[in-house]
């Protein structure tokens, strides 16, 4: 397992992650990423905004949390970003780091493996409307499924 480099690259396109979240009033800045990197460098350029790091196994997120970001373990190696993405997104609001109605803007890497290109901004009620039940029991949380299904569909017919 290689760490990332902070380097320019990734300085610029993290930076631009961060200032989007600001100027689009997302709650969080999520990273799927595909090894450890500094977590302090991360944190130094978050600009004030809550960072939820994802990656496959708790080895590549070893010493964020001491960092002060928020670790998402997802255990996916073999899974499109796509799926990913989302199962981020569900520990996120399982874990309480964000709500389900919240805005997010996620970076990852969407063509060239090891290299964060892309950048989205996904609003959690329009994406969480598609979850099925089966996908909130596949959810590990402390939270009741019933609890659950409750808040997401209240966070749905709020944001209508």
């Amino acid at each position: 397992m290689q760490p990332l480099k902070f380097n320019e690259e990734f300085a610029t396109v993290y930076d631009a992650a961060a200032g989007l979240a600001k100027s689009s009033g997302a709650h969080a800045v999520l990273l799927l990423l595909d090894g450890p990197t500094d977590w302090q460098q991360l944190r130094q350029h978050a600009a004030g905004e809550r960072v939820i790091v994802a990656a496959d196994t708790p080895e590549q997120l070893a010493g964020a949390h001491a960092a002060g970001l928020l670790p998402v373990v997802l255990d996916m190696a073999e899974s499109p970003v796509y799926d990913k993405l989302s199962q981020a997104l569900l520990e996120a609001v399982a874990d309480e780091f964000v709500r389900p109605g919240a805005r997010v803007v996620a970076v990852y890497s969407g063509f060239e493996a090891r290299a964060l290109d892309s950048i989205s901004v996904i609003d959690l009620g329009d994406h969480l409307g598609r979850l099925t039940v089966r996908d909130l029991q596949q959810l590990e949380t402390r939270v009741p499924l019933d609890t659950l299904q409750t808040v997401v569909n209240l966070a749905l017919e709020i944001g209508r």
